[in-house]
């Protein structure tokens, strides 16, 4: 049920906004959060300015941690900082040594046949623009949605980030917002800045090489097992 309040409540902000309706109550601002330790504070899960961690939504499924990310407003009911609506999720393996980073090409292996618009690595995080599956994981959401990937600290994270039919946050938006996603979730964790430097330079040479074997291993391995508990609710 709670799943279910969450996509309605990122839904009906910006209808809300428009007509001037109140907000369905939320039991305290506390079913929001700025940021969210896991794994002993290893990763700490911090959307953008404007957007929240749901608590509720946290859960583990076959050894990985998934939580949800979506507007502060939609979550706490209360005024605050106005962001177009999105629903974000943050999946984390355990951590593991030699976890290698992901690539671009290797998300979109994962998700074969789904159909690939863009594929695109910078900044220590691997992007890919999908152009289906995005309505099956949000309610009234758009079928385009952005994946992305890094590893840090010796975890590997998957990201993604979903929008309403038609928003900006399903094309280019998207993939702004999952950057600055990685950006916040790499600022807040305490193993950021020095893990990331040696994994930015992992896949240097395996982000051109779209058919090497390293890729098809490391996706069978991380990105293979994050995506099965990615939406444990979406069926």
């Amino acid at each position: 049920m709670r799943w279910f309040r969450f996509v309605f409540m990122l839904v009906l902000l910006p209808l809300a906004a428009c007509i001037g309706s109140d907000l369905p109550p939320q039991s305290s601002a506390e079913m929001a959060l700025r940021e969210l330790p896991l794994y002993g504070g290893d990763i700490v899960v911090r959307g953008p300015d404007g957007y929240c961690v749901d608590p509720a939504s946290h859960r583990q499924n076959s050894g990985s941690t998934l939580v949800f990310i979506g507007s502060c407003e939609a979550l706490t009911g209360k005024a605050g900082t106005r962001v177009e609506a999105a629903l974000m999720t943050v999946t984390v393996t355990p951590r593991r040594p030699r976890t290698s980073q992901p690539t671009a090409s290797g998300i979109a292996a994962a998700l074969s046949p789904k159909a690939v618009l863009e594929q695109i690595y910078e900044d220590g995080i691997a992007m890919v623009h999908f152009n289906a599956g995005g309505d099956a994981a949000l309610p009234g959401g758009d079928p385009r949605y952005w994946r992305g990937g890094m590893a840090l600290g010796g975890h590997l994270l998957s990201l993604a980030v979903y929008g309403p039919d038609g928003s900006r946050i399903a094309g280019p938006g998207g993939q702004s917002l999952l950057r600055a996603l990685a950006s916040e979730i790499r600022s807040a964790s305490p193993r950021g800045a020095g893990s990331a430097t040696a994994e930015h330079n992992a896949p240097t040479q395996a982000k051109a090489a779209n058919t090497q074997m390293n890729t098809r291993t490391n996706t069978a391995n991380g990105f293979a097992a994050v995506f099965g508990a990615l939406f444990p609710n979406r069926s």
